[in-house]
C-alpha cells in the first residue's frame, strides 16, 4: 500500500511520500509543502484500514503525526530526528543518535 502510494503521489522525479521500516516498527514521511496537506492525513487514515485488514494493532500511546516544518520532531530506531534551516536557508531533515 505505502508502495503503491509512493508511485500514486510522485510527479516529475519528486516522491511525495517515503516510509521506513524496521521489524515493527514504521515512519511515513509526507512531503512538507503546503499543497501536500492533505497526503499525510489521508495516508494515515489509509494505513489504518490496510492495517485492520490484516487484523494488526496499532499503538497508540506510540503512534503520533509529527510536522518537521513546525519544529516538531520524532525519534525512530535511536535517532531523533528534527527539520533544521542551513547556511543558505534551506530545510533539511538532521538526525541525531539520541
Amino acid at each position: 500500500m505505502l508502495e503503491k502510494a509512493k508511485i500514486v503521489t510522485s510527479k516529475s522525479g519528486f516522491t511525495h511520500v517515503e516510509y521506513a521500516r524496521f521489524a515493527d516498527d514504521l515512519v511515513v514521511l509526507v512531503d512538507g509543502y503546503r499543497r501536500w496537506d492533505w497526503l499525510a492525513e489521508k495516508v494515515y487514515r489509509r494505513l489504518l484500514e490496510e492495517f485492520a485488514r490484516i487484523d494488526v494493532t496499532v499503538n497508540e500511546e506510540k503512534t503520533r503525526l509529527v510536522d518537521l516544518t513546525k519544529g516538531e520532531s520524532f525519534s525512530f530506531l535511536g535517532f531523533d530526528i528534527r527539520s533544521v534551516r542551513t547556511l543558505r536557508g534551506n530545510r533539511e531533515c538532521l538526525s541525531r543518535r539520541g
